[in-house]
């Protein structure tokens, strides 16, 4: 170990030399320290602790092999190589707050006293860059309080920074804040965590939320922890978790690794399973152990499997072993190469800037990634291959590397090696041979991994490794191959690179040419027979002397003989054989090779595909229906709907629909082998009536028929046939019936009547019955439907007449002055009336002419009596004949004015004499004309002797109901009532019934006829 002269005081450095001559005596300096485990002791170091068996600082290697120091010591903090000498030293505190360092030998210096030597760490680093580090503690000052100070190797000390530095443990040198200048951190004397560098004059607390603290003080050497650049600090909390702490201004980041069961102890960050990453080591029940950030863990062991223990105030402390690149090599196997490129790292690499320079100033550069890597006692070993491409001398130069720690390592060194015959490839040849092949050779200096030959011409293809061998034990290696041309005339054959087994290439392009002899085969054919055979055949430039024949078919693959083909044509000459397969299916007939009759051979792929079917595609389940209403039945104005299952090579299905006069039509599939079809009916003339059906024929690709008929379809285009009879006469509000005198359908059957009356009214059925509400002539149709859909109709005209016998009054008044009012009425009214005897009455009614002269201011007064009948005071009427309205119920003969006319509300007559004056000075004429009707009446006479209350009387024509009329009986007249009046000439007789039921039973009117 290099030790320097202090630049202090001499009484400063006697003092040391005692001190240390003092403490050296008692521990024995220049000890070798001894080694435990199986493992590789020379490996790099890991990580320290102090022993839990005996107390001893315990360094422990890459591979788990334990190094006892010898030393003694409360606590231990971040090791690091402090004099330069290549080896790490540890600083511990002993139980008497010495300040000391140990390495690997065991050999060890005590640097300072006062040091603190509870809840304290301390580390090893070099925090203004200078390339000397020095070892940060905490001292511990009853003047000045706890100090942030540091102590070189030499033994020198002093404080940090000259105000608040006050501090109670020192946790190393890294970059924290990730401004690419370190900061140190350490634990102030209030118990947060801080942090100074030198290029500010600031010191920055960034994290106060408490530091676990048992025995020992939960805190660890910041570390890069995931290759980011940027320094995270280990700490315990006060919640025993495992947290990685990174400052962010005056707060901090916090990330959990471990949650609970972690020992308030020193942690650290170590590469402990040689992954990518920094493992977290802590302890747990004086037990060391490991946490990645991805979660997973486990315990610590040595190289023998046994567990790792220290003390409790202990804890654990990594260790920053100085990176050192070594054994720089550059080798060739042979004279043409490759060259071995390889190194050695103390440590895992994160990268490495690496080159290898050769004649003319050809320079490769490698990186990290060129390398295998593997690790073997501590040691990494970096391998790389470089292939050269020229004779000359070569160097392998490492110029710097970085550790994934971060460590690094800027020494450089080089290797140098010759090669005196690079790779190449030569000497490219290509000729022609008989059977149409292009032989290929060429020359190589070494073992080739891969290589590329392009064939240009005719036929193209690119040949590579695989198409080429050798059987040359040594260089130079000779290269044989070929290619099968497809057909003959002028190649070029071009190699345009090749690589040796050792990755070294040449790229140099290498030509050669050939011509191969002009011999095609073509044109192959493969056609069935109409016998469910085969026709196979091909073409050929020349006559052929044999040929490698195949066809491949449902079942088998068969070779067939060229003896059995036969020269059919000349130029091209042809063969052809006739192939027999009784199998259905799919057949591929191909010509692979053949040779010439001059002996040249020809090789590629010349087929042709072709189909046997000889079986008939079947065709059932061929059904015929009514697509109109599928009812069975079709008309001329339907349609039918034809559907048949068809399977196999199906090329075409249709039906014939002759009898529908439709011709033949096309079924489309509808899926699972299904056909269908829908047309229309044809014209009726065409189409016979009866039952009929359908053809379905199916057609395979080969020409293949089958055929089945279908059901029968009744077909129906004549209408039923349908007579109503003679027309008829009929009474109002008189329901009648009707039905047809025939109806039938030929073929079918009637299914539905439709009846329509002529009045507005209809119905449906075979016999229907309607009652007419007015008189008038009217027509009934009936319309017959058979099941086809065909209607047949029938007409009836129908002669609608009133029910009962009408009155007519005649008035007949002659005004003797200047005034004639003439009218002749001649009307004969017979009425005989016979009890529950049925009566028929005749009523003639003669052509009445009224004239009328009228001269003003003249006077007429005529008397009328008005006469109630059962029925009381009918509505006055409008019409010819008729009644003018009357206010209470009763009504007046159209001849009387309204003021003559007055009726009292018990139904008796009033007469009116009063006077009225004519202004009018006009003649008129009229003629009306009475039909002559003759009805069959049933009449019923009763007697009694009660009042009869007749009912509300029904205006004929426009006029107004009036309110019913009461008759008063005559007792006088024998039980009958009767109320009379007369005007010259007129006669009413009105007889009633005195029953319970008011009964009109008959009436007679008596027109005698005035003639002049």
């Amino acid at each position: 170990m290099r030790r320097a002269t202090s630049s202090g005081s001499w009484a400063t450095a006697v003092a040391m030399v005692v001190l240390l001559v003092g403490s050296l005596a008692a521990v024995g300096v220049g000890g070798v320290a001894a080694a435990s485990g199986s493992g590789d002791a020379t490996g790099a170091i890991q990580f320290g602790y102090v022993s839990a068996s005996d107390g001893h600082v315990t360094l422990v290697t890459a591979d788990g092999s334990r190094i006892d120091t010898g030393v003694s010591a409360a606590v231990v903090g971040k090791g690091g190589d402090l004099d330069g000498d290549g080896y790490v030293e540890i600083p511990y505190v002993t139980g008497q707050q010495t300040l000391g360092v140990v390495d690997r030998t065991g050999e060890r210096v005590q640097l300072a006293d006062a040091a603190e030597e509870t809840k304290t760490t301390m580390a090893v680093g070099d925090l203004d860059g200078d390339g000397t580090p020095a070892l940060y503690y905490a001292r511990d000052s009853s003047t000045a309080g706890s100090e942030l100070r540091r102590a070189y190797d030499n033994g020198t000390t002093e404080v940090v920074v000259s105000k608040d530095t006050t501090a109670n443990a020192a946790l190393g040198v890294a970059d924290v804040t990730g401004d690419g200048v370190p900061e140190v951190v350490f634990v102030g004397s209030s118990g947060g965590l801080r942090y100074y560098n030198e290029t500010a004059s600031d010191v920055v607390t960034f994290y106060t939320s408490g530091i676990g603290s048992n025995g020992g003080l939960g805190v660890g050497a910041p570390r890069d922890f995931d290759g980011d650049g940027v320094a995270r600090v280990p700490i315990v909390d006060g919640s025993n978790n495992a947290v990685l702490v990174e400052p962010v201004g005056t707060d901090a980041n916090v990330t959990t690794v471990v949650s609970g069961g972690v020992d308030k102890n020193p942690v650290a960050g170590v590469d402990w399973t040689s992954d990518d990453g920094i493992e977290y080591l802590y302890v747990d029940g004086d037990a060391v152990k490991w946490a990645t950030l991805d979660g997973t863990g486990g315990t610590v062991t040595d190289a023998n499997g046994n567990a790792i223990s220290t003390t409790s105030n202990a804890g654990v402390a990594w260790m920053e072993t100085p990176l050192d690149v070594s054994n720089v090599t550059l080798t060739s196997t042979n004279e043409s190469g490759p060259l071995a490129f390889s190194f050695e790292a103390s440590e895992e690499l994160r990268s490495v800037d690496a080159t290898v320079t050769g004649p003319n100033g050809s320079e490769r550069a490698f990186t990290l990634d060129d390398f295998d890597a593997n690790a073997s006692g501590g040691t990494w070993t970096y391998d790389a291959t470089y292939a050269p491409e020229a004779d000359g001398n070569y160097t392998a130069t490492v110029s710097s590397a970085t550790a994934t720690d971060g460590g690094t390592w800027t020494a450089g060194e080089s290797d140098d090696a010759t090669i005196t015959e690079p790779f190449d490839v030569r000497d490219l040849n290509a000729t022609a041979e008989p059977d149409q092949r292009l032989a290929i050779s060429f020359d190589a200096t070494e073992t080739l991994g891969s290589v590329a030959v392009d064939v240009s011409g005719p036929s193209n293809a690119t040949l590579d490794r695989s198409n080429f061998s050798t059987d040359d034990g040594a260089a130079p290696y000779t290269y044989t191959g070929g290619y099968d041309a497809e057909t003959g005339g002028n190649y070029t054959v071009t190699l345009t690179q090749a690589t040796s087994t050792d990755g070294r290439v040449d790229d140099d392009s290498l030509d050669a040419n050939a011509t191969l002899p002009t011999f095609e085969v073509f044109n192959a054919t493969l056609n069935a027979t109409g016998d469910g055979g085969l026709r196979a055949a091909f073409d050929a430039t020349q006559p052929v002397s044999s040929a490698s024949l195949t066809l491949d078919g449902p079942t088998t693959n068969a070779t067939l003989d060229f003896a059995d083909f036969t020269r059919v044509g000349d130029d091209p000459a042809r063969y052809a054989a006739t192939v027999n397969e009784s199998r259905d299916g799919n057949y591929t007939f191909t010509v692979s090779a053949a040779t010439s009759e001059g002996s040249i051979g020809w090789r590629g792929d010349a087929s042709a595909n072709a189909t046997v079917d000889a079986r008939r595609p079947l065709v059932v389940n061929a059904t015929l229906a009514d697509a109109t209403d599928a009812n069975g039945v079709v008309n001329a104005t339907g349609r039918v709907r034809v559907t048949a299952n068809v399977s196999g090579d199906v090329a075409g299905v249709r039906a014939d629909l002759g009898a529908f006069d439709a011709g033949t039509v096309a079924l489309d599939s509808v899926g699972d082998d299904t056909y269908r079809a829908t047309a229309e009916v044809g014209n009726a003339t065409a189409v016979a009536d009866g039952n009929a059906n359908a053809t379905v024929h199916a057609r395979d690709g080969q020409g293949n028929t089958a055929s089945t008929r279908t059901n029968d379809v009744t077909v129906d285009t004549t209408p039923p046939t349908v007579a109503l009879g003679s027309a008829r006469n009929v009474t109002v509000n008189t329901t009648v019936s009707f039905a047809p005198e025939t109806a039938s359908d030929a073929e079918t059957r009637i299914v539905a009547y439709a009846w329509t009356f002529g009045d507005g009214a209809n119905a449906s059925g075979a016999s229907v019955s309607h009652r007419y509400d007015e008189t008038g002539n009217e027509t009934v149709v009936l319309a017959a439907t058979d099941a086809a859909g065909n209607v047949g109709t029938a007409s009836l005209a129908v002669t609608v007449s009133e029910n009962e016998t009408s009155t007519t009054n005649e008035t007949n008044t002659t005004n003797e002055t200047s005034t004639t009012n003439e009218t002749t009425t001649t009307t004969t009214n017979e009425t005989t009336t016979t009890t529950d005897e049925t009566t028929t009455t005749t009523d003639e009614t003669t052509t009445t002419t009224d004239e009328t002269t009228t001269t003003t201011d003249e006077t007429t007064t005529t008397t009328a009596e008005a006469t109630t009948t059962d029925g009381g005071g009918g509505g006055g009427g409008g019409g010819d004949g008729g009644y003018v309205d009357d206010d209470d119920g009763g009504y007046v003969p159209d001849y009387i004015t309204e003021a003559e006319s007055s009726a009292d509300d018990d139904g008796t007559t009033a007469r009116s004499s009063d006077p009225v004056t004519t202004d009018t000075t006009s003649t008129s004429s009229r003629t009306s004309t009475t039909s002559e009707r003759t009805d069959t009446t049933t009449t019923e006479t009763s007697t009694a002797a009660e009042p009869v209350t007749g009912t509300s009387g029904r205006a004929d024509t426009g006029g107004s109901s009036g309110d019913a009329g009461t008759s008063t009986q005559d007792t006088t007249t024998g039980g009958t009532a009767t109320t009379s009046a007369s005007t010259p000439g007129l006669t009413v007789v009105v007889a009633l019934s005195a029953s319970g039921i008011a009964v009109l039973l008959g009436f007679v009117v008596v027109l005698r006829r005035r003639r002049e």
